[in-house]
């Protein structure tokens, strides 16, 4: 009885230690597993420009004011985007 609650013991034990380390392979140094060299991404190329126009909207704003402008007074219109 006591071999076999020792053994159900090492079996629990062994499968903890192995599915703690599913991940982190790349830790253990086994000489049998040959390392992945590590692929990096290409490097980005230069944009190339084009002369495509950019694309443009017409905008007419209507204001209306609650008294008229003085004489040398211009109304002055901030767009921010």
């Amino acid at each position: 009885m006591k071999s076999k609650t020792r053994s159900a013991f090492s079996t629990a034990f062994c499968i903890l230690a192995l599915s703690s380390l599913a991940c982190t392979f790349s830790l253990l140094q086994l000489p049998f597993i040959a390392s992945v060299p590590s692929v990096s991404p290409p490097l980005p190329t230069a944009a190339i420009l084009t002369a495509t126009p950019l694309p443009k909207a017409q905008t007419i704003f209507n204001v209306t004011l609650p008294e008229p402008l003085a004489a040398g007074q211009s109304l002055g219109l901030s767009v921010v985007d």
